[in-house]
């Protein structure tokens, strides 16, 4: 499996449009993770979709002990991490994959995101093309 798209759930209000955006990826090679890290309302509605891994938390854990241990339960060769409230264009991963193919030495790459503002009617946009990151600076 090429990509497995992480979510880790804490915050829902605008968690249904992130899943929704990991669900309509033109891309067929990934898997959907999400791990519930004691989230604020019910999200196992999504293991009705045969893509999705779904996992819970005993107890909420800080944000980067959350995502290492979702990275954890991850299959795909990459992971895209997709916070609860952010959203990816429909074709993230298959441009990621095109980047991926072109620069075979890039670590971290943040590509084609939208993110989700809670207190604005408009969603903020990443410009396009990608922004390349080290490991550490991740």
């Amino acid at each position: 499996m090429q990509f497995s798209i992480l979510i880790p759930v804490v915050k829902t209000k605008f968690f249904k449009e992130s899943f929704e955006s990991a669900a309509a990826q033109t891309f067929d090679d990934y898997e959907i993770v999400v791990l519930n890290n004691k989230a604020d309302a019910d999200v196992s509605w999504v293991k009705k979709d045969p893509r999705v891994r779904y996992f819970e938390n005993d107890e909420q854990l800080p944000a980067p002990a959350n995502w290492n241990r979702g990275v954890g339960y991850c299959r795909g060769d990459f992971v895209i991490l997709l916070s609860d409230d952010d959203a990816l264009k429909p074709e993230c991963l298959t441009e990621v994959a095109r980047y991926r193919r072109e620069n075979p030495d890039v670590e971290v790459v943040r590509f084609l995101l939208e993110e989700q503002v809670e207190d604005a009617k408009a969603r903020k946009i990443t410009p396009p093309g990608a922004t390349v990151e080290t490991v550490d600076e991740f």
